[in-house]
């Protein structure tokens, strides 16, 4: 009897908070479009970390990053995830699967469309963890590109840029001041100096572009610094600074475009000189 009591008090209970018994099951709600981009994302690293490394230390570590970045994305969504829905559903799976071409191949699909998401999300903090996760997948293409005997180019900055953001113009005029003493070191010790003394003169020149087409030329809102201290000993540290530069501006870079590819572009050559950008660069790991 007090079985049945209490089986009565708890459907009275559930009925109570507008729950029907009888109701038909629930659709979850159509997702946004970052919604829907954060899914797709998250499914695809989910299914590189599904990739046997077979030994192999570059794709050992494109399944490591792969970890990370489905960690970033909150992982996959599921609209039942301990399997005990009202309906039977079958897991999501990526759109686009690693075949018999490899990761490098699966890397140059999904490279565009990513790239593409950075730029059309809406919401800034999803932009700064693709931003990262695009990034971080380039460098991984690169490597595996390097390895299969490839040699793509490294783009280098653009002319010009679209930015407000005031890190950027402040980090590439640090960039510069210590690009032109590793110039004067090496040209002191008798090496020739003159490719790092035009990579100086030209982010030198982009810096006073963006503090002019900000209009902060001449005003306490000049980024820029009299004097840096020089910690960076190697250009692939400077390059890894821009391109950690260039990423905390994604958000609000009036063509992201652009920056996006200029962060790339810096993260490769950083990479290629040896500095470890990590699998979520210009993030903080995920606890």
């Amino acid at each position: 009897m007090r079985t049945i009591v209490a089986l009565l008090l708890a459907t009275l209970a559930l009925t109570g908070c507008g729950v029907r018994l009888d109701a038909p099951d629930p659709t979850p709600t159509s997702p946004t479009a970052d919604e829907a981009i954060r899914q797709r994302e998250a499914l695809r690293a989910a299914e590189l970390t599904a990739v046997v490394p077979a030994g192999d230390p570059l794709l050992e570590s494109v399944a490591d990053h792969a970890v990370a970045h489905l960690g970033a994305l909150g992982g996959v969504w599921r609209a039942w995830p301990a399997g005990d829905g009202p309906t039977p559903t079958t897991d999501p799976t990526a759109d686009v699967t690693v075949g018999p071409d490899g990761v490098l191949a699966w890397l140059r699909t999904t490279r565009p469309s990513l790239e593409e998401a950075v730029v059309e999300a809406t919401d800034t903090d999803l932009v700064a963890v693709l931003g990262a996760i695009a990034v971080s997948r380039a460098l991984d293409e690169d490597a595996l590109a390097v390895a299969a005997g490839e040699e793509p180019p490294v783009d280098d900055l653009p002319a010009d840029l679209a930015t407000a953001d005031p890190g950027v113009a402040r980090a590439l005029d640090a960039a510069a001041h210590t690009l032109e003493v590793l110039a004067a070191r090496a040209a002191a010790a008798g090496e020739d100096a003159d490719a790092l003394a035009r990579a100086a003169e030209a982010r030198r020149v982009l810096a006073a572009r963006l503090v002019a087409d900000n209009g902060w030329e001449g005003t306490a809102a000049d980024p820029r610094e009299p004097f840096y201290d020089v910690v960076a000993t190697t250009t692939a540290e400077v390059d890894g600074g821009l391109a950690l530069a260039l990423l905390a501006a994604l958000g609000d870079a009036p063509d992201r475009a652009a920056v996006l590819d200029a962060a790339v572009g810096r993260a490769v050559a950083a990479a290629r000189g040896g500095e470890d950008l990590g699998p979520l660069p210009g993030l903080r790991p995920v606890p």
